[in-house]
């Protein structure tokens, strides 16, 4: 047409580029250790799964490595190498000491570069606990390690150990949809109420009609655990990095506030005292209808939620129940004593002690003689002699004293042919 205007496609591949080079440049602000002029802000230009993609990839070099497991993944199939752990973890606490960003950066994702082999002291050539013979396949690409979102995002997660943050992530085994194994955002500091928490940093992303289909990147009770539903813009949105990590809770203290189109922040609105969780409520309906399943803290003291079965119970037993159990307990005869001491006498001579094959089995001390036993053809019968009856006669009493028990029970039939 003439028009000298750049297409559609080239001014979003532009503005791409430039957001990404935006980001990386101001996370690469504390190269030298000093205090960065501002937290490493997402400013958009990625789909969702693209920043589900470099979220897996940054949390396992950081949160997973710091913590010892596996946290959420957007990637279902997401598999992540034990034998990089370590010398990430010795990455991440070298950063706490000199919070050097671009250094940091650098060693945490060529830490298995065959380039840097031997050229790095964090280098997992160098370790022998993770050396091994045979070649592997690096865990990043070089595409990969070039990713300047991925750099940007990756020094997100670096200002959870960064000590001027004002908070860092540690294990939680509190609630129960999670196994017990996740993570929280503890305060290194105090917070008063207006103040925010600008290094705890989260990017959003809109999650478009095709990836929330059946089918298609978002699947229910897989990787949903972080979206949020926009009531301005009346869509659906991921929020991931690290301030996903903030746990719900009925009684909050900080809140969720919007700072722009792909990015939000945390404003606290109770004070925080050092050591305290930071904790954010999620909605009245995210853990069920009402948020019955909620397993908050606020929720174990109120007894409701999750915990409401248990109050209820526990409120049901009055003085009235516990008078009635008192008067049940004190109809228990003797009687009754005598019969469960009968049965756990029976259950005790019923168990048999069995000792291990591998055992050395020792004779027990001073063990009676076996009694003798008579072998027929087809079993084997006892000598032991019955006792005649009150009423019989003296030809039936001799010929019991002089017949085995077997004999008698086969009815005069001759020893040996009839089976026991």
């Amino acid at each position: 047409t003439g028009d000298s205007k750049p297409s559609a496609a080239a001014s979003a591949a532009s503005s791409l580029t430039a957001a990404a080079a935006a980001a990386a440049a101001a996370a690469s602000k504390a190269a030298t250790g000093a205090a960065p002029t501002g937290p490493c802000h997402y400013t958009g230009g990625l789909t969702a799964r693209q920043l589900g993609d470099i979220d897996d990839l940054a949390n396992c070099i950081t949160v997973d490595a710091h913590l010892g497991f596996g946290t959420h993944k957007m990637c279902e199939r997401f598999r992540a190498p034990p034998r990089l752990r370590k010398t990430w973890r010795r990455i991440l606490e070298q950063f706490q000491i000199d919070q050097n960003y671009e250094a940091a950066c650098d060693a945490l994702l060529t830490a298995d570069s065959p380039s840097n082999a031997g050229n790095s002291p964090f280098s997992v050539a160098n370790d022998n606990d993770n050396a091994c013979s045979r070649p592997y396949r690096p865990f990043l690409t070089a595409s990969r390690r070039a990713d300047l979102n991925l750099r940007a995002h990756l020094c997100r997660y670096l200002h959870l150990f960064d000590p001027r943050s004002g908070v860092r992530i540690e294990a939680c085994r509190r609630y129960l949809h999670e196994n017990r194994v996740g993570a929280r955002i503890v305060s290194t500091r105090q917070w008063q109420p207006g103040q925010r928490i600008d290094m705890l940093i989260g990017c959003i992303a809109e999650v478009s009609l095709e990836e929330e289909a059946d089918g298609g990147y978002l699947k229910p009770g897989v990787n949903d655990f972080s979206v949020m539903y926009s009531t301005r813009k009346h869509g659906s949105q991921l929020w991931l990095g690290p301030a996903a990590y903030i746990n719900h809770d009925c009684r909050p203290n900080v809140r969720f506030v919007p700072t722009g189109a792909c990015s939000a922040h945390y404003e606290v609105v109770r004070p925080i005292e050092e050591g305290d969780e930071v904790l954010l409520y999620y909605g009245n309906n995210f853990f069920g209808l009402n948020n019955c399943e909620c397993e908050c803290r606020t929720c174990e003291l109120n007894g409701t939620g999750a915990f409401a079965n248990c109050a209820k119970s526990k409120s049901s037993i009055g003085r009235g129940d516990i008078a009635a159990s008192n008067a049940g307990a004190a109809e228990c005869t003797a009687a009754d004593r005598r019969s469960r001491l009968r049965r756990s006498a029976a259950v005790a001579a019923a168990l048999v002690y069995r000792p291990h094959r591998d055992r050395v089995q020792h004779p027990p001390a001073q063990q009676p003689p076996r009694k003798k036993h008579r072998t027929s053809s087809c079993n084997k019968q006892t000598t032991t002699l019955s006792q005649p009856s009150p009423g019989a006669t003296v030809d039936e009493q001799q010929n019991l004293s002089a017949t085995p028990t077997g004999e008698i029970l086969c009815n005069g039939t001759e020893a040996g042919k009839v089976e026991s």
